[in-house]
């Protein structure tokens, strides 16, 4: 099965040239060896009913996570679950012809392959922080496990490719944090993104967060009380002094700052309670919008 990311804040052309040329020429080959493939999938049951989850949106999956670096990004799942050494060299097999074809593709299509990304990282214009993934019903071909045979059935299906944006905001210049937020500049930089510091202090037009919404969920996850808000965002004139971190938007890795940084993402720094909230606070994250170079 083939993970790839549906994600909004991956630039579409990008989503589109890894799915109808990777992933369709590595489908093709194992097709012509008589091995099945599919878009990956999951299942889950919600209020009694079983319902599937097709592709990936959430940036802490590894597939979407690469994407959001700008890059060709697909998770190959040929494990199975519970099934231990099961056909382990058909499967070894298949993993080396998907190999073998990525390979092949990034190599006969280099030229486009670096057209493709660098028009991708050109063009993003919009952040999208909240989305909506519908729930249709669609046939799948799975197998009947009483009478070993293949058959169609009608699911319930959320696939991320159908995903819709929510709330957007124009995708700023770049993202300031104030100097008392280094752990924040820190984790950003595990992430790979390259950061810079304001030399001297300077007055410039940013957008400003005012959470106007707070929930702190009471029960944990992974570890943490998540926190929910809505934030209104305002036009004014920030005093940034020197230390001030800037986060670049014309960088491969940009969307994943998006992610991280808007406060209503579901794996933001704010959700995830790493950058701590309540209701009527500023955050000390601010938007640059202006063309004039920080």
């Amino acid at each position: 099965m083939f993970l790839y990311s549906g994600n909004l804040n991956v630039a579409e052309e990008l989503r589109n040239y890894t799915k109808e040329t990777f992933v369709k020429e590595a489908g093709s080959l194992l097709e012509s060896k008589e091995i099945t493939s599919h878009a990956y999938f999951s299942a889950s049951d919600v209020l009694g009913a079983v319902e599937f989850h097709q592709g990936s949106l959430n940036s802490r999956s590894s597939a979407t996570s690469y994407a959001l670096a700008n890059t060709i990004s697909t998770l190959v799942e040929v494990r199975g679950i519970g099934i231990g050494r099961t056909s382990f060299k058909r499967r070894a097999y298949t993993t080396f012809l998907v190999g073998l074809s990525y390979l092949r593709t990034a190599y006969d299509e280099t030229a486009e392959v670096k057209q493709v990304l660098a028009r991708a990282k050109a063009k993003p214009t919009e952040a999208v922080v909240k989305h909506q993934t519908p729930v249709t019903e669609v046939s799948m071909t799975l197998i009947d496990l009483e009478s070993v045979e293949k058959k169609d059935f009608k699911v319930r299906m959320k696939d991320a490719w159908q995903t819709k944006a929510q709330v957007s905001r124009p995708r700023p210049r770049a993202y300031l944090l104030m100097p008392e937020q280094a752990k924040l500049a820190e984790k950003l930089k595990i992430l790979g993104l390259k950061i810079d510091t304001l030399n001297q202090s300077r007055s410039v037009e940013v957008e400003r967060y005012t959470v106007e919404y707070y929930l702190q969920e009471a029960e944990k996850y992974e570890g943490v009380h998540r926190q929910r808000v809505s934030t209104s965002i305002t036009r004014i004139v920030k005093d940034l002094p020197a230390g001030t971190f800037v986060i670049r938007m014309d960088q491969d890795r940009a969307g994943l700052a998006v992610e991280a940084l808007e406060p209503e993402a579901p794996n933001s720094f704010v959700n995830y309670d790493v950058l701590h909230t309540e209701e009527g606070a500023e955050l000390p994250v601010y938007r640059y919008l202006n063309k004039e170079a920080l």
